[in-house]
């Protein structure tokens, strides 16, 4: 059920031609979801009162669509789906835009030499696509780093080279 709120939702702002604003709006109340996990409790609770989740939403959003959308998820009881509606939401606004995803994990930040190398990269590699380029610090990535694209791993580690290698042997 959560993939018809996530394309329902989808292609009202696609209609109404408010599909980055939504995108907008999504994203930022899903990062304050998943970080404060005080209001992610609170709203997914089949103990809190519908009204009571939707004075928090009032308060979180001034998009009047966003929060239309949330309240029908409140009203159906659906709050712990979010995260899969999000991601499927984002998935579809991805695809729509042409956008590609691409996750770099290291243990450090890189420098803006690389960060523009790897760009460049991605962009000869997939030119009908727009580069979306995302650092994730891991302090436990010992060796190298790691490049997800599209949720998928491409590992540039070493510690994994090594790995294969001794299977190899």
């Amino acid at each position: 059920m959560n993939n018809n709120y996530s394309v329902a939702f989808f292609e009202l702002a696609k209609e109404t031609n408010t599909l980055e604003k939504s995108y907008q709006s999504f994203s930022q109340f899903y990062q304050i979801f998943q970080s404060e996990k005080e209001i992610k409790n609170y709203l997914s609770s089949p103990l809190i009162s519908v009204d009571d989740k939707k004075k928090i939403i009032d308060q979180m959003t001034d998009d009047s669509d966003f929060k239309y959308f949330l309240d029908v998820i409140i009203d159906n009881g659906e709050m712990n789906e979010l995260e899969d509606i999000y991601l499927s939401f984002k998935n579809s606004y991805q695809k729509f835009f042409r956008i590609k995803e691409v996750i770099i994990k290291t243990n450090k930040h890189l420098d803006e030499k690389e960060l523009l190398h790897l760009k460049n990269i991605l962009d000869k590699k997939y030119p009908e696509y727009q580069i979306e380029l995302i650092e994730v610090i891991d302090e436990e990535e010992l060796f190298g780093y790691e490049v997800f694209i599209d949720s998928k791993r491409i590992s540039i580690n070493i510690k994994d080279n090594v790995l294969e290698m001794k299977k190899n042997i």
